[in-house]
């Protein structure tokens, strides 16, 4: 499935599938293209796995016709900055209502039977404990999307993968195999020269060896352009958070008979916080009516019914955006961290749960850190607990950027205000060394 995502053709669905055998591996990529009969494929002359577009979803005669680039959808989603190298991807699918795309990565790389479109609900919660059971298991890993009723998710709206379609993730054309009408040449030359084949291996050998370092690209340089490419990205601290705070004690916590029941806050890309606002009937007179016509102003068009739950898509406000750049270049080291944020943390750890995870290199994977001259590397942090504790993050470092806000209702009060209302806050850490 190909779905234009604000002017960029995404494709969704893809059949993932390992390059193993002998050859290189575009020829077994195009090998597998042939065997499918599909007409676009993503691969790359590192990588060993293809992954190929449903002829279904396109012909040989469309690929050629194509005029702009078609992005693979779960190389896109490789490319999200923040994200662990396990992440689930689920979108309520625009071409069928009540079904999902479902897109996984596992250590950074896509799975095949993982990158599905229009599946059922049941199918989709079947695929999630197969990854969960057979796939990571122990391992972390991130869920993000836009659908509904998942634990654990975090707001992701498609248009993210518009801002992240690079040029690592077009797809391209399978390479035309060798004529048959030449084939029979190239033979007769195989035969004339098999009797130099055996002075010319050692030479040959040395000359691929001296081919592969050259076109190996130099790690360094690879980092420095992965962190370039992220220095104009946004980032909000977390002490920039009092706007949001007082939005969220502003939300009607009574729409009609339906009750809040989550807030669930992404930031975006784009420096917007991305909110999805969610109701549910509460009380037996409370219908789709009720609600329409309680429903605030602003919120008029903007939300949409899932069955016994309302959702509304809206941003909130928050305070001052800074840049990456400026973060790195003003990146404390992890000692300091450590023993500043750490410690504030475990002062903290009263209220509710703290936690600062181990720092890992940051802007780029399959990098040895030790071949590189003045990394950075970045630790995820998070706070859960009663939603009273968000003040608490007023007194936050600068350098504690947020990802995702997440309050979840236990029992309605009148007041939202409350301690039953948990809040779990999510972001990251920069150093420098």
């Amino acid at each position: 499935m190909i779905i234009d995502v604000n002017g960029k053709k995404i494709a969704f669905g893809l059949a993932w599938k390992r390059l193993v055998g002998g050859g290189t591996p575009e020829a077994k990529a195009v090998a597998k293209a042939r065997e499918l009969k599909s007409a676009l494929i993503w691969t790359d002359e590192e990588a060993l796995q293809v992954g190929l577009i449903p002829s279904a979803d396109m012909t040989e005669k469309e690929a050629a016709a194509l005029n702009v680039p078609v992005y693979a959808a779960a190389k896109v989603l490789s490319r999200i900055p923040g994200l662990k190298r396990n992440v689930l991807l689920v979108l309520n699918s625009p071409s069928k209502q009540g079904s999902f795309i479902l897109i996984a990565l596992y250590k950074g790389k896509p799975r095949d039977t993982f990158d599905l479109v229009d599946v059922s609900g049941d199918v989709l919660d079947q695929k999630i404990a197969e990854y969960r059971e057979k796939l990571v298991r122990a391992e972390p890993f991130d869920i993000v999307g836009d659908a509904r009723g998942i634990d654990g998710i975090h707001h992701t709206p498609i248009g993210v993968l518009a801002e992240f379609a690079d040029a690592f993730s077009v797809m391209h054309r399978p390479k035309a195999q060798l004529p048959l009408r030449k084939v029979a040449v190239v033979l007769g030359l195989v035969v004339m020269g098999f009797g130099t084949v055996q002075f010319a291996i050692p030479m040959g050998m040395k000359k691929w060896q001296e081919h592969r370092q050259k076109q190996q690209p130099d790690p360094q340089k690879v980092y420095d352009d992965a962190i370039a490419a992220v220095r104009t990205n946004p980032a909000v601290g977390a002490p920039e958070l009092g706007p949001w705070y007082q939005w969220f004690r502003t939300r009607p916590w009574d729409i009609g008979g339906w009750h809040l029941a989550a807030v669930t806050c992404t930031f975006t890309p784009s420096s917007v916080m991305a909110c999805s606002v969610d109701y549910k009937r509460s009380i037996p007179q409370a219908t789709y009516k009720t609600f329409q016509a309680a429903v605030p102003d602003e919120w008029k068009n903007a939300y949409r019914f899932d069955g016994e739950l309302a959702h509304v898509q809206t941003s909130s406000p928050v305070g001052q955006v800074q840049r990456v750049a400026m973060l790195l270049d003003h990146a404390p080291t992890a000692d300091v961290v450590t023993l500043n944020f750490g410690s504030l943390l475990q002062a903290y750890s009263v209220t509710g749960t703290y936690v600062l995870s181990p720092f890992a290199l940051f802007g780029a994977d399959g990098i040895e850190p030790s071949a590189l001259q003045n990394p950075y590397r970045a630790a995820q942090w998070s706070m859960s607990g009663p939603v009273r504790n968000f003040e608490l993050l007023s007194k936050f470092p600068a350098y504690a950027t947020v990802a995702t806000i997440n309050v979840q209702v236990s029992q309605p009060q009148t007041s939202i205000n409350t301690s039953l209302f948990q809040v779990t806050v999510k972001g990251q850490v920069l150093v420098k060394g």
